[in-house]
């Protein structure tokens, strides 16, 4: 699965402004780990998803087939309740 992403720098006063408009926050601490030449995002989710934790990869082609790694657990790629937007969302619903 491919999809836009796009990655800079964000002014703090924009930060702080999209801060202002977010419905639900994720608290992560983020890993990069190497496995067999390619680089894996690791993130360890704490908060309201303690626990969690995610591996992602970016591909040069979507074509691309790396290794996977012994530790990987489902495929969670398409799932709306498990990408970044709906974990949040779903942190700031009130319980």
């Amino acid at each position: 699965m491919t999809r836009e992403e796009f990655e800079y720098p964000i002014p703090y006063g924009e930060a702080e402004e999209m801060l202002t408009h977010a419905l639900g926050v994720i608290e992560k601490t983020r890993y990069e780990i190497e496995f067999q030449g390619a680089y894996w995002e690791i993130d360890v989710i704490t908060g309201a998803y303690l626990g969690l934790v995610t591996a992602e990869i970016e591909l040069a082609d979507p074509d691309d087939e790396p290794s996977m790694p012994p530790w990987l657990g489902p495929e969670i790629t398409g799932n709306p309740l498990c990408s970044n937007r709906g974990l949040a969302l779903e942190a700031g619903r009130p319980g």
